[in-house]
């Protein structure tokens, strides 16, 4: 009788665990498949605010570049400066306006709410990063021949300033 009640444990341990194996596999690829679509979810949803913050930045440095564009539309210099170092104190994000009128030209002026001069090595410095990045000007000026506006981060080797360039 020994082996029969053996066979019969054998049995009824085989019947009770199989299909708790079975489902315990299937809960564990089921865990799996969630795992995926939360993931996609997560992803979008990062997607998503990566791309509004993007465009809001943009809209931003877009109003920037308008304000300054009407900043310097006006013919009296001692006008264009403080209105530029005004549009510098209300905007503390800039903190420094360049305009320069050419690549190797030496009318660079410097607009600051910190009234920063422009020194020699200044302007040295300037044209430096603007020589460094005669590719992307020159596509800036395509682009405005094209009647399009757009704003270029500049390459600056000098210090880890950023520095956004775009052609009036």
């Amino acid at each position: 009788m020994q082996p029969s009640i053996k066979k019969i444990g054998t049995i009824l341990i085989v019947i009770v665990l199989l299909p708790l194996v079975i489902f315990t596999f299937y809960e564990l690829s089921k865990l799996s498949d969630n795992e995926k679509v939360i993931e996609d979810i997560y992803s979008e949803q990062l997607n998503t605010i990566i791309f509004s913050v993007n465009q809001y930045t943009d809209d931003i440095v877009q109003g920037w570049t308008r304000k300054i564009s009407e900043l310097i539309s006006v013919k009296n210099p001692d006008t264009i400066k403080n209105n530029l170092v005004n549009f510098c104190e209300l905007n503390s994000a800039i903190s420094l306006i360049i305009i320069a009128d050419t690549l190797f030209s030496d009318n660079i002026k410097f607009y600051s709410s910190k009234h920063s001069s422009a020194s020699p090595q200044a302007i040295a410095r300037i044209q430096k990063i603007l020589i460094n990045n005669i590719g992307l000007i020159d596509d800036l000026i395509k682009y405005k021949k094209q009647g399009y506006n757009k704003v270029q981060s500049l390459v600056n080797e000098i210090d880890e300033t950023p520095l956004l360039s775009f052609n009036e």
